[in-house]
């Protein structure tokens, strides 16, 4: 993998990537106005303070928090060694400077429509660069060591990965902060949303979509890893199995607060289902303690390399689903020319025409879809026998490649219009999350090079090592033979997984073709029980949820499908297909 060696220069790449993403996205969709330079001058020097409703916070609070890494990354480029050797001086200097930067990029605003200028937007940008500098000068010390531990050893304190999850959760969870400030917009909550918390919310199950449950499974396997990471913190390890009840309770307590604080948000609601979902998800990933057992997760890794390999395809249709293909192309031609003609090729164009929160979800809807086939190729690259170098700039190409196909062909199967604005992002996430694989993978288990594959034999290298009545005779300098560096370069014994290769029996024929037959008919299966659940008349979801749990049962205990026979004779005979008593219970028996 590549890596940057220096954190100085990482900091100066993160600096200057900060803020052309600030500059572009203030400027976005680039669409110019007639103004001359003195008239925006004078439209500048005029701009007023607005008095903005709930809705509208959301806007400031994003100038606000996307200003936040410009300050930080740019003091850490102008601090030597930490933030407390810096003088008080460069510290102004540079809040003077973004800021002036950020007045610049207001200014231009007025050269670009639809975007709108206001003293709103100069102070929360301000209090963003702030609030940057501020955060380095508090933490940056910190930040800076452990950027240095994790590019030496490519790991980081398990404790430091846990508080990480939690704040990027924690903030996520409460974007896009537009929280209320007035009582009337308070007593406006309490009667368009009710009370928050009351019932169970189980009334909301009779409208549940799919793409809502599967949101709720996203939150709940979020809930549990961050359950399991906490096993593996010093915390949690030294409370032991008894003791983590305690954890999980004040895991429930946060979860409700956050719940409630959602509740007094413009565009947030408050569930007391997902606060249980959550609950029980953070406490079977706290009692679980997987992530502390190294062979465990070999072992999974090895199952989920050999899973993903079969199962692509079962893949591939599931983000077909979330991408809204349809299961039969659309036959509007003239649609698909004037979706195409009407396209916008600019980066994040259609991001800037929706809600925040909106567009956050686009991104993350992407970086679910891609972490996955990034799992598998860690996995590979983990369980490979010889560690080479792992090109990553080469996969997010290929990662690329397939995004666009996958855009494309949304707008040539469905007609629906394409994103180009996804490829970009999972090309440029895919390294990232292979990395953040790698290094929570070496934060838990620091000692590990190479996970070890089971059943495997050892290789038989003779001991070098002198027995304790042996006689070690060490020769002198000069009777050193010539050839020394000859046995020194002998090729060592094979490697433990070519040895069991060699030794082990030959597969016939007939079993990978056996396979290969059985994999495709699960798969076709598979595809019609999809079809059939999606396009079920009534409580779609449950069906899912009761097949699934069946499915699961009969895999975990195959004595069960005897249970399972009674039930299926009523479909088993054909009569609700034809309304004919094809076969009976008795024709069955015998």
């Amino acid at each position: 993998m590549d890596r940057l060696n220096s954190p100085r220069s990482l900091y100066l790449w993160m600096a200057l990537f900060t803020t052309a993403f600030v500059v572009y996205g203030s400027l976005v969709p680039f669409q110019l106005r007639g103004h001359s330079l003195a008239d925006a001058i004078t439209l500048f020097s005029d701009i007023r303070y607005l008095q903005l409703g709930a809705s509208s916070r959301a806007d400031l609070l994003a100038n606000l928090l996307i200003y936040i890494p410009v300050g930080f990354f740019w003091s850490a480029v102008i601090s030597k060694g930490g933030s407390r050797q810096t003088p008080l001086a460069k510290w102004f200097v540079l809040a003077a400077l973004l800021m002036g930067l950020a007045w610049l990029v207001e200014f231009l605003q007025l050269f670009f429509a639809p975007r709108t200028v206001s003293r709103n937007d100069l102070i929360s940008e301000s209090l963003g660069i702030v609030a940057g500098i501020w955060l380095w000068r508090w933490m940056g010390h910190r930040c800076d060591r452990t950027l240095r531990v994790l590019l030496e050893r490519q790991r980081v304190k398990v404790s430091t990965l846990w508080w990480g999850f939690f704040t990027a959760w924690l903030v996520y969870s409460l974007m896009p902060f537009d929280f209320f400030i007035r009582l009337s917009e308070l007593k406006w909550a309490l009667d368009i949303k009710g009370y928050p918390f009351v019932g169970l919310g189980l009334e909301e199950w009779q409208s549940f979509s799919i793409r809502e449950a599967l949101v709720l499974m996203l939150e709940a396997g979020v809930a549990w890893l961050g359950g399991a990471v906490f096993a593996a913190t010093p915390w949690g390890v030294r409370r032991g199995r008894r003791g983590k009840g305690a954890w999980v309770f004040l895991a429930a307590l946060i979860f409700a607060a956050v719940e409630l604080l959602q509740y007094f948000e413009y565009s947030g609601s408050s569930s007391l289902t997902s606060v249980l979902v959550k609950t029980l998800a953070f406490a079977v990933g706290v009692r679980s303690s997987f992530l502390t057992n190294k062979h465990a997760i070999e072992r999974w890794m090895i199952r989920w390399s050999r899973l993903f390999k079969l199962g692509w395809p079962l893949f591939l249709v599931f983000v077909l689903f979330i991408k809204h293909w349809t299961l039969s192309p659309s036959q509007d031609l003239q649609g698909r020319v004037d979706t195409l003609l009407q396209l916008s090729w600019v980066p994040f164009y259609y991001h800037y025409f929706t809600t925040e929160m909106a567009a956050l979800k686009s991104v993350m809807l992407q970086i679910a879809i891609i972490s996955p086939v990034a799992l598998f190729v860690w996995c590979r690259y983990k369980l490979s026998k010889t560690k080479e170098a792992c090109s990553l700039s080469s996969h997010a190409i290929w990662v690329a490649a397939g995004a666009f196909m996958l855009e494309t062909g949304g707008l040539l199967w469905s007609n629906i219009r394409p994103d180009y604005t996804n490829v970009l992002i999972m090309a440029a996430v895919y390294p990232l999350i292979f990395i953040a694989y790698d290094v929570l993978f070496n934060s838990l288990f620091p000692d590990s090079v190479t996970p070890t594959l089971p059943n495997r034999p050892k290789p038989l290298v003779p001991s070098t090592e002198p027995s304790t009545n042996q006689r070690v005779y060490i020769p002198r300098p000069e009777e050193v033979s010539t050839n020394t560096q000859s046995h020194a370069e002998e090729v060592l014994p094979e490697t433990v997984l070519e040895q069991w290769e060699q030794h082990a029996p030959q597969e016939p024929l007939w079993q990978p073709i056996s396979f290969i037959f059985s994999a495709c008919a699960a798969l076709l299966i598979a595809l019609a029980a999809m079809y059939y659940v999606v396009d079920y008349p009534s409580h779609p979801v449950l069906l899912a949820a009761v097949a699934l749990l069946v499915g699961f049962a009969l895999y975990r205990s195959p004595i069960l499908l005897l249970v399972l026979l009674p039930a299926c004779i009523p479909w088993a005979d054909g009569y609700v297909f034809t309304g004919r008593f094809i076969l009976t219970e008795l024709d069955l028996l015998i």
